[in-house]
């Protein structure tokens, strides 16, 4: 005869009756026991992976406190590693390198200070903390300023590594006061803490004094503290160690995570470095260097990892060392304000209000060629390789060959002067003063499409072959599909003319004669923050995954860095990359 559950369960509850209590209090220990079971230890270990790789970081840093075994499997380098190129993440060359040669840099005990019980205390409190802190160091330091920034000057302060480009141990800080300006080489640096979602203890007022952060910001930033002390916390299967500051370079043959030999075991402490950078972009956490450059307005700007090269109404093109600040060479040879410049590996090529079109060597400033064809002036240009094509106030796009200077193809239909062009996927794109986009067959020249919807000219556009980005005097950017010239979105915000435009997979980048630099989720629409260092129009910007190097009619170039606290932003950069 067989019982249902509801009588079994019946049964044992009269028989437990009938047992003293010790005997009851050890079925009980046992029944406990058989509760608690492991439900992956029936699991193999690729599919517990697979399953974890659905969770969210801070599932994982809560998980890992479960048991050794889940502390194990939550810092797995392998789990790490899929989560960080899930979110579409990439690294740069240089941590390539590192990781094909089992060589990773390492970081000092001071990523500790990111603990979120200091997030969690209140003015007086944070700095008595830091004041401990400093005086353990024994650092010479006044330390009235925000806690997250003061964290990043002990990190630099105590970096078993190279100091980055600005070395922030060399500013000085003063309490209760606005962070000071310091000139460093030919820079101006100032440390940029806006009053708006600035994840840190305290945010700035008008005054520059700083106050208490908000609760719900207060939370926010404690859940993030919290996650990056479990990307530090050392555990069996951490890469994070002790080094001296003598320490350069470190083997970590001895540190290969057992279950997975080819892999250096570090992808967890690189995805929170990644994460932090991520939540820096997010929440507007960045310090802003002042290139103090040109004598005019300063037109174009295009950068990488190690240079700047800016064109100016003064008639010259700079080519800037990144890392110092100081002007390598000018290239002179242009009648006219330059109005647009791109660079590759070898060559530079710059347009002219004085109708021209110069092919310069970027690394002698050599005058290679001289393109002449344009009526008026050259207000924008893209090449690749070759094949170079150019707009003008003339109303006309041309295509030219570089190697050549022939003058390849001219494209007419524009009734006002042709602000901006690009090309990708085999059609090009221009933007007109008479409102409209035409979409251009590459190679016979033949017009595809013609897209109205501003109300007033279009001045500049971005375009990936898929999606064009325009912006208007009439002080909105459209969002449209090139294919159907639908109209996808309106992004408004600024309050005059925009006068560039940028984009990448995140966000989207705009500056405008309001003077402002704004930074939209590329996605939502949201603007994320609004950048406002510029005192005059701001004319041109370029981005990459760490900063932001913009110009303006006020001379000076800007260069908003994002990289505030990362031990090593290196790894993140692309050499020549940059979003166009």
């Amino acid at each position: 005869m067989e019982y249902c559950e509801s009588e079994r369960s019946e049964i044992a509850y009269q028989i437990l009756k009938t047992l003293p209590a010790s005997r009851i209090s050890y079925s009980f220990w046992r029944l406990n026991i058989q509760m608690k079971q492991d439900p992956l230890s029936t699991l193999t270990y690729d599919i517990v992976l697979k399953v974890c790789g659905y969770l969210l970081p801070n599932d994982l840093a809560n998980i890992s406190r479960l048991s050794k075994r889940w502390n194990v499997l939550a810092n797995d380098n392998l789990l790490w590693k899929s989560l960080f190129y899930s979110n579409k993440w990439t690294v740069s060359n240089l941590y390539q390198f590192n990781i094909n040669h089992n060589v990773f840099f390492y970081t000092p005990n001071t990523l500790d200070y990111t603990k979120p019980e200091i997030l969690k205390t209140a003015n007086d409190q944070v700095n008595n903390r830091l004041s401990e802190e400093i005086d353990e160091l024994g650092l010479d330091m006044e330390w009235s300023l925000p806690a997250s920034l003061a964290i990043d000057v002990l990190q630099n302060e105590n970096s078993s590594i190279s100091p980055s480009p600005i070395d922030m141990s060399a500013i000085s800080f003063s309490p209760g006061t606005s962070l000071g300006s310091t000139n460093i080489g030919s820079m101006n640096f100032q440390a940029d803490l806006p009053s708006y979602q600035l994840p840190s203890f305290v945010e700035t007022d008008n005054t520059g004094e700083f106050n208490l952060i908000s609760d719900d910001l207060l939370n926010e930033t404690s859940a993030v503290a919290e996650m990056l002390d479990f990307a530090v916390t050392s555990n069996d299967h951490s890469p994070i160690q002790q080094s001296s500051t003598h320490d350069k370079e470190i083997k970590v043959n001895d540190t290969i995570s057992t279950k997975h030999s080819n892999e250096v075991d570090h992808w967890k402490y690189i995805y929170f470095q990644r994460y932090k950078l991520e939540f820096n972009w997010r929440y507007g956490v960045y310090s802003v260097i002042d290139l103090i450059s040109h004598d005019e307005a300063i037109y174009c700007v295009q950068f990488d990892d190690s240079k700047i090269i800016s064109g100016s109404r003064d008639n010259t093109i700079k080519y800037w060392d990144l890392e110092t600040g100081k002007c390598q060479r000018t290239f002179q040879g242009h009648l006219g304000s330059v109005l647009c410049l791109q660079y590759d590996s070898s060559v530079l090529v710059t347009g002219s209000s004085d109708s021209t079109i110069i092919v310069w060597d970027l690394f002698t400033g050599t005058l290679n060629r001289k393109l002449i064809g344009h009526t008026d002036s050259v207000l924008q240009l893209q090449f690749d390789k070759d094949i170079l094509v150019s707009c003008s106030r003339d109303k006309t796009v041309k295509i030219w060959s570089i190697s050549t200077g022939n003058l390849l193809k001219t494209l007419r239909g524009h009734q006002a002067a042709v602000n901006a062009v690009r090309f990708a996927n085999g059609m090009i794109v221009s933007g007109s003063g008479d409102r409209t986009l035409k979409v251009w067959n590459f190679k016979t020249g033949d017009l595809i499409r013609n897209i109205e919807g501003h109300s007033r000219g279009i001045v500049c556009l971005a375009f990936d072959g898929t999606t064009v980005y325009s912006g208007s005097s009439d002080t909105t950017i459209k969002v449209w599909n090139v294919f159907s010239g639908t109209l996808i979105h309106t992004l408004t915000a600024h309050t005059e003319l925009i006068r560039t435009i940028q984009f990448n997979s995140r966000y989207i980048i705009s500056g405008s004669y309001d003077n402002s630099i704004i930074i939209w989720d590329i996605d939502t629409g949201e603007v994320l923050h609004k950048l406002t260092r510029h005192e005059s129009r701001v004319l041109n910007l370029q981005f990459n995954d760490t900063k932001i190097v913009s110009c303006s009619q006020d001379h000076h170039l800007l260069i908003w860095d994002f990289t505030v606290g990362l031990t090593h932003p290196e790894y993140f950069l692309h050499k020549d990359k940059c979003n166009r």
